[in-house]
């Protein structure tokens, strides 16, 4: 959500394990590479550079920010948080897997430039106030690798800078709307990205029909457990109030995953909070050498949302998956847009089509 004055730059920059610009305002502005903590600082306060302040008055504000009285802050950005499923994480921080890694970084990158479509500015035209899209963010990312309660958890927190330039050449607030609204959509492009790469890079994956989500097929669900227990707090805050994730709407959940936080600690070092993770893997009986599939009496990897098999080209998934979707919607509603449509074709295609080959397979179903 947006990031109102605050220690934001101490809140992301804490911890990380690796930083990075991303998107094409930061490129207009000549940033890539490594997020200097400098220039991080400098543009939340919107200097663009030693002789540009970028204006932004509370008419940036949303109807909510103005509602709450939160109009007159200035909003810093925002933050999208992608993190990886937990058994991902298990992999790529016990193990060392540099290749999970660096899938996760390209999904991240994916998610970004799906975000940058959605930028918008306000610009005066004949005395009128309009929304121009610009198709740029000034993105600064930063990837950490524990969750508060000290499990691997593989996290990149891109944090959207409350800039954009116009096509006037001027910088000034974004306005959010879109943004926020495709949160969910923006995680779904990170997961699919992240399910696509992983599958090239060799590994096998299960998926849960059920919440569209998956995971490494070599651990079992008892293995994953046993490195969740942030989300174990959170399920037992939810079974105090009768509730079960299921069951919870998204505004319970989150006050449950507020009052059950631990406060970040510094106590332990990196190699301490290792070398536990090491010690837990081996009680588990976790072997992160033996990739293949571990669901003991449950069906293999192949039995999930995705029933094509693994020889069939990406086109031919993307073109089933935009079948799938267009018949699954038509039974439900009478009309439907084009991005929901995408929406539930991206899901169906997981770890098997890419979103440009959804996109591809779209586009050959209207022609």
């Amino acid at each position: 959500g947006s990031v109102l004055f605050s220690a934001a730059d101490d809140y992301y920059s804490k911890d990380s394990s690796f930083t990075a610009w991303h998107g094409q305002g930061a490129e207009a502005l000549g940033l890539s590479g490594e997020v200097s903590s400098q220039r991080f600082k400098e543009l939340l306060v919107g200097e663009i550079d030693p002789f540009t302040q970028m204006k932004r008055s509370s008419g940036d504000a949303t109807k909510d920010e103005r509602s709450s009285g939160d109009a007159t802050k200035e909003r810093l950005g925002y933050d999208l948080t992608f993190s990886a499923p937990k058994g991902v994480s298990m992999q790529a921080l016990i193990h060392g897997d540099k290749a999970i890694i660096a899938a996760h970084e390209k999904a991240v990158a994916a998610a970004v430039q799906e975000a940058e479509k959605l930028a918008q500015a306000r610009t005066t035209h004949a005395g009128k106030t309009i929304t121009q899209n610009t198709g740029n963010l000034v993105v600064a990312s930063f990837r950490h690798e524990t969750s508060r309660a000290l499990d691997p958890e593989l996290h990149t927190h891109a944090f959207v800078m409350n800039m954009t330039q116009r096509g006037d050449g001027q910088w000034r607030a974004l306005k959010n709307d879109e943004l926020m609204r495709a949160k969910m959509h923006l995680g779904d492009v990170y997961k699919q990205e992240l399910a696509l790469e992983l599958t090239k890079a060799g590994y096998e994956l299960r998926y849960n029909n059920k919440n569209n989500t998956f995971d490494m097929a070599h651990f079992t669900d008892e293995q994953i457990r046993g490195f969740s227990r942030r989300s174990a707090q959170i399920e037992e805050g939810l079974a105090a109030m009768g509730l079960t994730r299921e069951t919870a709407d998204a505004q319970t959940k989150s006050r449950v995953s507020m009052a059950t936080r631990d406060k970040k600690t510094d106590d332990y070092s990196r190699e301490d909070i290792h070398k536990e993770w090491v010690n837990r893997a081996n009680e588990l009986g976790i072997d992160f050498n033996d990739l293949s599939w571990a669901g003991k009496g449950k069906d293999g990897p192949q039995t999930s949302m995705n029933t094509v098999p693994n020889f069939t080209s990406p086109e031919v998934k993307a073109d089933r998956a935009i079948q799938f979707a267009l018949k699954s919607l038509s039974e439900r509603d009478a009309s439907f847009d084009q991005s929901r449509l995408l929406a539930v074709a991206n899901k169906k295609a997981i770890g098997q089509a890419s979103k440009q080959d959804i996109e591809a397979a779209y586009y050959r179903a209207v022609a």
